[in-house]
């Protein structure tokens, strides 16, 4: 589906691109009579991934580095911190403070983009 909107979109200052986990993650969407023990400890026996495997993805797409990157599948779990880092992508230090302030830059600009109908 989001390659069909990536073409569809093409040339209209949108990105459509999507990340996700590769597994189940340690979420509230994982309840605990499914996998027992509370979120955010659940990934330590293997069973899940961490909660936040999306995060350094998420916030690679938010970049301006990504502008025009379209049709995108970023997978947390093969996400290579240390290539995002040699790039000068935030490291795991900064990404919680990053990903808010480059959310709201990237809804902000492409809420701007003008899609057309039809």
């Amino acid at each position: 589906m989001t390659r069909v909107w990536a073409q569809e979109l093409k040339g209209t200052g949108v990105d459509a691109n999507i990340v996700l986990p590769d597994g189940a993650a340690d979420t509230s969407f994982i309840r605990q009579e499914v996998v027992a023990g509370a979120v955010g400890e659940r990934s330590q026996n293997g069973r899940l991934l961490p909660g936040d495997v999306i995060v350094p993805p998420a916030v690679w797409l938010c970049t301006d580095a990504t502008d025009g990157v379209t049709g995108v599948r970023a997978v947390g779990r093969n996400w290579d911190k240390t290539a995002a880092i040699a790039r000068g992508l935030p490291d795991s230090a900064t990404v919680d403070h990053s990903l808010r302030i480059l959310v709201r830059a990237t809804i902000s600009r492409h809420s701007r983009a003008r899609v057309p109908r039809g």
